[in-house]
This record gives C-alpha cells, sequence and structure tokens, in this order.
C-alpha cells in the first residue's frame, strides 16, 4: 500500500533529497537498504533514536507482582500492535518447542489478535502464551523490568528500528531480535551484547535463543551500561547538535 500511494511524491522527495544538506537515518543498516537513498549516502548521518531511561523505571513492589503472578517461570516478554510484521505468529509456535518452566506475555491489540488467540488454543498453549491486552504506559515499565528477555520477532522490513528494544536496554532485559534484511532492528540490539540476533521467520532459533538465556544470564547492568552509552536521548541531541555544527 505504501509504495502505491508514494508514487505521486517522488518528484517531490528527490527535490528536497537533492535540495538539503544533510540526511539523517536512524542507522546505518536502514540507509544503506534504502533505494530512496542510494544517491544520496554522502549526505546521510546516522543518529539512533533515543529514549528517557529514567521513564522505565518501576518499583520493587510493581515488579514483584509480576514475578510473582507466574512464580518460577522463566517470563519471555513481547510487545506491539498484532499486525503483519511483527511476526508474532511466529513467537507463538516457538512456545511449542518449550516446556513449562518458560511463559510468554504477549502485550498489544490489533487486527490480528483472534488469529494469534485461535493459534494459542490450537496448540493447547493457552497455559504457556498469556496475551495481556493493551498495557497502560504506568504499568509497561513493570513488565519489562520483571522479564527474563524481551522478544521482538518481527519480520518486515516495515520494522524500520524498534524502540520497544530500548525500552528492555533501559531496564537491563536482555533482548532477542530476528535479522530483517535491511532494517535496523540487529544494529540496534547488538547481538551477544545486549541480546541475541536470530533468523527471521524461524520459531526454533527463537525457542532456542530462550533456552540459552535461560542456561546463559547477560549482565543487567552492562545492559544498562551500553544504553547508556548510545540510545538515551541525551546522545540523540548531541549527534543532532554535532550535525548541525558541521552544516
Amino acid at each position: 500500500k505504501q509504495k502505491i500511494l508514494k508514487i505521486p511524491f517522488i518528484p517531490l522527495q528527490n527535490h528536497l533529497l537533492t535540495r538539503c544538506y544533510k540526511i539523517i537515518a536512524t542507522s546505518e543498516n536502514y540507509a544503506k537498504a534504502s533505494r530512496d537513498l542510494v544517491y544520496y549516502l554522502d549526505k546521510v548521518k546516522v543518529i539512533p533514536i533515543g529514549i528517557d531511561g529514567g521513564k522505565m523505571e518501576a518499583s520493587p513492589e510493581a515488579i514483584d507482582i509480576i514475578k510473582k503472578r507466574f512464580m518460577g517461570k522463566f517470563i519471555i516478554f513481547s510487545l506491539g500492535r498484532h499486525v503483519y510484521y511483527k511476526g508474532f505468529e511466529y513467537l507463538i509456535e516457538a512456545a511449542k518447542y518449550l516446556d513449562d518452566r518458560y511463559v510468554v506475555l504477549l502485550g498489544g491489540q490489533g487486527e490480528l489478535t483472534e488469529d494469534l488467540q485461535r493459534k494459542i488454543y490450537k496448540h493447547n498453549l493457552a497455559e504457556r502464551v498469556k496475551l495481556l491486552g493493551k498495557i497502560s504506559a504506568q504499568e509497561l515499565p513493570a513488565y519489562f523490568n520483571a522479564a527474563d528477555v524481551f522478544c521482538l520477532p518481527s519480520v518486515e522490513r516495515s520494522e524500520a528500528y524498534g524502540v520497544v528494544q530500548l525500552e528492555a536496554m533501559a531496564c537491563g532485559t536482555p533482548v532477542v531480535c530476528t535479522d530483517i534484511n535491511g532494517s535496523g532492528v540487529s544494529w540496534v540490539n547488538k547481538h551477544q551484547v545486549t541480546g541475541l540476533v536470530v533468523p527471521v521467520k524461524n520459531a526454533k532459533e527463537l525457542a532456542a535463543s530462550f533456552s540459552y538465556l535461560y542456561e546463559n544470564s547477560f549482565d543487567k547492568f552492562k545492559i544498562k551500561e551500553y544504553f547508556t552509552q548510545h540510545y538515551t536521548r541525551l546522545e540523540m541531541v548531541k549527534h543532532f547538535t554535532n550535525v548541525i555544527k558541521e552544516s
């Protein structure tokens, strides 16, 4: 749909790209894979999206409530609109290869919610996969902090960056994401530093990554440190300031 709707705007887009001094991209991967930027790469500057990590703090009581609800379980948390490019069906399928030590908590809603629910029932995964529905902004930090791993199983380049990965990192929670060709998702989540990167559309590899993290925990402090060094709002502003000065 986007490709068709974009056609009338192409002349204007090319005019603007030709005139501008700098073009900001959120990741090297996305810029290099862009057909629109192929003739303008000399103008491109990469500025990663940053967030306010302080907003991801949660009270010990709120975190404890979630952990007690799933007592003793290894919590795999995922979040997003239930749409085609998010790949949640592969996350649900991954639960088939996990035992009762694990629980998948999936937040969000969307046009595919009913399909996902049917898939859960079809494979008798109701005890292992829980659809949480819409989670309020006040509740979200507790889920990110209570999780043992955050998963972003997206399957298409429409997932350009994955800001939810930053929210997990700010909490020190390791991330499992997919290696989407031309997307910045796997560029944001540094393999074996902030989490693991697995092949796209591969439920077995997702399950294997969760098993690995069950046996091999990541250092939460190091994940938070990496976040602070690369993905805070302050770092993003510093990058923008430098680009303006260079211009």
